[in-house]
């Protein structure tokens, strides 16, 4: 059966932000294979390894930021990969503002909704969405 559209009042951490101007853009890669992990922000990251981590004697706290957000912002992410690893941004929410289709899971995930956690084992690695998120008390590292 098709449910009524609700429009909750929302707190000001999940205010719709898909025609919110952007402070700023990137594109994030979330590749897994071999046993490795990686992320990329525009191209630039290493594979999550234990070698890259310990590097020169680092720990995960030395790993190094890919990119650095203002507090208040908004920021649209081109994301691949989700296919295969959970989009996940510690702390700061996120809006889907752009995928492939309109819905996926059955309707379940739709252009506009919020999450915290995101997998799609319908795209391809290659299947890019974007989301917009505004970084409201943590900006990261």
């Amino acid at each position: 059966p098709e449910l009524p559209v609700f429009n909750p009042a929302r707190p000001c951490y999940l205010t719709d932000v898909r025609d919110a101007e952007v402070a700023g853009s990137g594109e994030l890669g979330l590749e897994t294979g071999q046993g490795l992990f990686k992320v990329t922000w525009n191209g630039a990251g290493e594979a999550m390894t234990e070698a890259n981590i310990e590097h020169n004697g680092g720990d995960l706290r030395t790993w190094p930021a890919l990119t650095s957000w203002n507090v208040g912002s908004v920021y649209e992410v081109q994301v691949t990969g989700i296919n295969a690893h959970p989009l996940h941004f510690h702390v700061n929410p996120y809006q889907i503002v752009d995928m492939p289709e309109v819905s996926y899971g059955d309707g379940f995930f739709k252009i506009g909704d919020f999450h915290d956690t995101l997998l799609l084992s319908d795209l391809t690695g290659s299947d890019p969405i974007k989301i917009r998120m505004v970084t409201d008390r943590f900006a990261g590292k």
